[in-house]
């Protein structure tokens, strides 16, 4: 057996970790009992070891998986998407003293793991990327029913029926293929029809601020397979027309990921709900506490400050009540909510 670095970790739940890390490594572990785990790569040459046990407080700052070249990038990358693990994409970034190209992501505990591609050596320190992000990636569970396309994969969304409805869509990079676009209102269609009422639909794709008037070269990893590149509002407005509601800007990169004729291009991240269908029984009572004297939402209700409104959208109803917005309280003096899915 030839060397390699050895490295274990403790883990909070090493059914969930085994399962991340064979999809992040590309390989199944070569022990694996109800208390260990152990992965033997031979490239990179790693042994890692899992193993229950108490987490955090300790030195660790990252973890990072170098691979040759972009194509091993976006191998990474479609492994860890595919199976549900929210990543994030980093071109050409300065990082210890290198420069970089990179998908970030976290493992079940929080520890933040990242592919990369060394560009080169740079003699200056950029700050790092090493801060934890925000919340551990949520897997989907045996109960979740969900379908996920990724760019450079053909395009078949699975018939559905009332049985076999999705709880998640995720559209990874699907309005990138200009196929794909001149369809776009067909398939946002399809997915609609496709998830069952209150489920999510994501959109997640490269978005520019002005129209393009060459033709766009190919892009670095993970990128390479991006041949379109839609203008910044015309995702959400498509989604929109397409009868999802709730429809929330979750990332928008600040800076440009990638610019190219003086068209800035930026990773756009929306996610939105299939309506639920309510009755006249489910009308609530809503008081917008401010700070706007007065807001309006995607259904046409205009809220005045601390004036209650009537209203039946059930989403927006369910958003108040879980406490995910403090901005609006739902009044329960008319009855119980009830609601037809």
């Amino acid at each position: 057996m030839k060397p390699s670095f050895h490295l274990s970790l403790n883990v909070g739940n090493l059914e969930r970790s085994v399962n991340f890390y064979a999809t992040l490594l590309g390989v199944e572990p070569a022990k694996s009992y109800v208390d260990y785990a152990k992965f033997e790569v031979d490239d990179p040459a790693i042994t890692l070891a899992l193993q229950p046990g108490p987490i955090g407080g300790g030195s660790l700052n990252h973890l990072g998986l170098r691979v040759q070249d972009g194509e091993g990038l976006r191998a990474a990358f479609q492994r860890l998407a595919t199976k549900g693990f929210e990543t994030q994409f980093m071109s050409d970034v300065e990082c210890c003293y290198a420069r970089q190209s990179k998908i970030v992501t976290c493992d079940p505990d929080g520890t933040m793991v990242e592919v990369y591609v060394h560009q080169g050596d740079v003699e200056t320190k950029a700050p790092s990327n090493s801060t934890k992000m925000a919340a551990a990636p949520q897997v989907a569970t045996a109960e979740t029913l969900r379908f996920e396309h990724l760019l450079g994969t053909p395009f078949a969304l699975p018939e559905s029926n009332e049985q076999t409805l999705y709880d998640e869509l995720h559209l990874r990079g699907t309005f990138n293929d200009p196929a794909a676009a001149s369809e776009r209102h067909k398939i946002l269609k399809m997915a609609l029809n496709s998830l069952k009422p209150g489920a999510t639909l994501s959109v997640h794709l490269l978005v520019a601020d002005k129209a393009l008037t060459q033709e766009l070269p190919q892009l670095p990893a993970p990128a390479n397979y991006v041949r379109h590149v839609p203008l910044e509002n015309e995702i959400m407005q498509a989604i929109e027309q397409a009868g999802f509601n709730s429809i929330t800007l979750k990332r928008f990169s600040h800076e440009p990921v990638f610019r190219f004729d003086g068209v800035n291009m930026r990773e756009l991240l929306v996610e939105a709900k299939r309506p639920y269908r309510v009755g006249a029984e489910a009308l609530r009572t809503v008081v917008y506490r401010g700070p706007f004297k007065t807001v309006t939402d995607d259904m046409g209700h205009t809220y005045r400050r601390g004036e209650r409104i009537p209203v039946a959208d059930l989403n927006l109803v369910i958003w108040a009540e879980t406490n995910q917005s403090d901005a609006l309280v739902v009044l329960t003096d008319n009855g119980p909510r009830s609601c037809e899915q």
